[in-house]
């Protein structure tokens, strides 16, 4: 079932917001907006499977906000894919959390499914598809997905 984890419109573009969904004690997925596009991933950093990757609340992004970083590792991934692009874990990727966004705006996430882009909608799943996290915005799209093999 999904998981309501807040209005799209709290999270600014260029920003990220984390998010307790298990009700954890701390934040173990987050989501980073550019522009319309909205990209979830899981709070974890593959270098050592279990660090959080913010030194503060909602601070997942670089100074320039291009990119995702482990601030105990230095890794930076890429904010779209979720690849590693330097750090010790360079080729790894985080793991994507699946989101979408209802009629009224309310972002929710599905951790066991990824879903499709606004931009962009794969026909089938491929490696590259797969490690990848979006939103979708009506309800057709959503029952696409749900009936997709990119999603399962």
């Amino acid at each position: 079932m999904p998981t309501l984890l807040c209005h799209s419109n709290d999270i600014v573009d260029g920003g990220a917001r984390g998010f307790d969904p298990t009700a954890a004690g701390r934040d173990t997925v987050f989501v980073v907006r550019q522009g319309e596009a909205l990209f979830g991933w899981h709070d974890q950093c593959p270098h050592e499977g279990v660090t959080p990757l913010p030194y503060k609340r909602h601070g997942y992004l670089n100074k320039s906000g291009s990119r995702i970083v482990c601030f105990a590792h230095g890794a930076q991934f890429d904010i779209r894919t979720g690849l590693c692009l330097t750090g010790p874990c360079k080729g790894d990727s985080l793991t994507p959390l699946a989101l979408f966004v209802d009629g009224q705006g309310q972002v929710h996430c599905s951790a066991g499914k990824l879903a499709h882009s606004l931009e962009e909608k794969p026909s089938r799943a491929t490696p590259e598809c797969e490690k990848r996290s979006f939103s979708v915005d009506s309800e057709a799209a959503k029952n696409e997905c749900a009936s997709s093999s990119v999603c399962l």
